[in-house]
């Protein structure tokens, strides 16, 4: 007879995809402010990618968790 497994955290993934969509919005939105005037063009095209990705980071895990039933 076996026990059935309960149901699995996700917390841990949840808490580690957040904060890796905070760094890559922090680390976008610096090198927007700090990144290489001489090549302004692609350090703003490369910034906003940093950032946007990030944010659609965040907004996948908040799906996640809200359609996991936590």
């Amino acid at each position: 007879m076996t026990i059935p497994a309960g149901r699995k955290s996700k917390h841990g993934i949840v808490q580690r995809c957040l904060l890796t969509g905070i760094a890559l919005m922090i680390g976008g939105e610096l090198l927007c402010f700090f990144g290489p005037e001489l090549h302004a063009r692609s350090r703003d095209i490369v910034c906003h990618i940093v950032f946007y990705s990030g944010v659609v980071l965040n907004f996948g895990t908040a799906i996640f968790y809200l359609s996991s039933g936590r």
